[in-house]
Parts: C-alpha cells; structure tokens; sequence
C-alpha cells in the first residue's frame, strides 16, 4: 500500500471481499504470489500450528470466543488496528495474531499484518514466500502490496515481511512507517485488522508501534511470563487501550470463564 501512489494503483491490486480468485492449483507458486493470490494447505497450516481456518477443529474454539470479544469492542469503539503482543519472545503472540486473524476471516473481512520486523513469521507459518512485504515499503518500495490467502471459501488478507530487519526501530520510527498504517486504515475500511507485532520488553520497537494502532491484546504464557514482566508491559503499552490478556498454554483447569486451553481475560 504505496503511501505517495494514487488510489487506482491499489485498485489493481486489491479484489473486493465478494470478488471470486480464479487460480489454477497446477499453477507455478512463485507465479500466483505474483499475482497476489496465497492458496493456502491446510496439511500445512495444522504443522505449523494454525488451527482457527476449521471451525470443527477443538483448538479452534478459543479462537471463536476470541473473536467475539475483539468485534464486540471494534463494534463499540470503530478500532480497526489490533496489535497482538507478550511481554517477551516464545510466548504465543503470532500463534494467537494467526489463528485469531483465521478465526474472524470466517465471518469477517480481516487483515493479518506481520509487524514483527526483527523477528517476522507470518507467511512461513502460512506457507509461502512473499516477494515484497511492509518492509520493502518501509524501504522505498512504492507499494506495500497485499496477498489474498485463500483456504475453501476463507479468505484473509495478509501484509507480509519480506526479510527481517535488523534496524527495526529506525524503520517504524520513520515518516513512511506512519504513512504506511495511515494508508492500511484506508485500504482496509470495515476490516479487522490483527497486527503481529514486537515483544514489549524486547528493544522500543513496540513502543514506536502502540502510537498506530487502536488496542491491543496481551498474550501471556502460564509458567513462562514473570509477574513484573507483565506489570512492565501494562505500564508500558500505557495509555494505549489494552483489551485484555490471553493466557496460553494455561496450567488451569478449564471453567466456565475460560476459553478452552487459551483463556481471555480482561485486562486489570
């Protein structure tokens, strides 16, 4: 999504939700990224695990509840930016940004940004390569262009990495970072979009981030994440509204607040 190219230019590359993508499975990989089209392998998505896309998977079901509280807020308060995050790395915040983003494409248009500059794993958990991304924008591309991921009749729109970024903060702290989310917003007009970003407590990326998006969701992992890390988080993520924390891997037993293995709680 070029910030300086006129709004026809993305005519050409976006297809409108109810717009059929003809692609042929014998078609070339590489070709069909080409044209902006991800026909998703659900053999891969469950190695990688993304579970969300089958609604009639059981690890999908704290996706579904998920979901409901993310539109019931986005309904209440027109946020359309929701930055998914955990206080530090290997604690299930692209795990959840993916299946959550899985979940509400079944009954919602939704937009996966991969924001996790130094640290991308959106489109190698979904099974491809992207040939541009968010990054290559952020570095004078003149697009950002999306990718159309379909499984069935699922369909997600998907902002890619192209290749991790070592200078990540002096990227999202420049001009063109702001000109990019402002741009997505437009683009995306009545989606959803979940945005995989930064660890909060890893560098300032994050805190260069929180200024572009509306809200944000908190994954914690039962046994992993200390106590002061995520009182750090919260102090930090202020005053940028937090909708509440989901707990992974939860060591709880399961009740009738929680949802399934991945329970939501609202932020204190």
């Amino acid at each position: 999504m070029s910030m300086s190219t006129s709004m026809s230019m993305f005519d050409t590359l976006l297809l409108a939700e109810s717009d059929t993508i003809a692609w042929d499975p014998r078609d070339d990989p590489i070709s069909l990224v080409e044209r902006g089209i991800v026909p998703l392998q659900r053999a891969n998505l469950v190695r990688n695990d993304v579970y969300a896309f089958a609604m009639d998977d059981p690890r999908s079901q704290p996706f579904a509840m998920l979901r409901s509280r993310v539109l019931r807020h986005t309904g209440t308060t027109q946020a359309q930016l929701i930055a998914v995050t955990s206080a530090k790395p290997r604690e299930g915040k692209s795990f959840v940004a993916l299946n959550l983003a899985a979940a509400l494409s079944h009954i919602h248009p939704t937009w996966l940004i991969d924001a996790d500059l130094r640290n991308p794993s959106i489109a190698r958990r979904l099974g491809f390569t992207p040939l541009h991304g968010i990054d290559t924008f952020l570095h004078g591309d003149d697009a950002i262009v999306p990718l159309r991921c379909r499984l069935d009749t699922d369909l997600l729109t998907v902002v890619a990495i192209h290749e991790a970024q070592a200078e990540s903060a002096k990227l999202l702290a420049s001009p063109r970072a702001g000109k990019a989310f402002a741009t997505l917003r437009t683009l995306a007009a009545g989606a959803v979009c979940v945005v995989d970003t930064p660890p909060v407590l890893e560098g300032d990326d994050l805190m260069i981030l929180a200024q572009h998006v509306d809200a944000v969701l908190l994954v914690v992992e039962e046994g992993r994440t200390l106590h002061a890390d995520l009182r750090e988080s919260l102090r930090i993520l202020s005053p940028t509204p937090v909708l509440g924390t989901v707990l992974n891997r939860t060591l709880l037993p399961v009740r009738a607040q929680y949802y399934g293995q991945y329970p939501y709680r609202s932020a204190p």
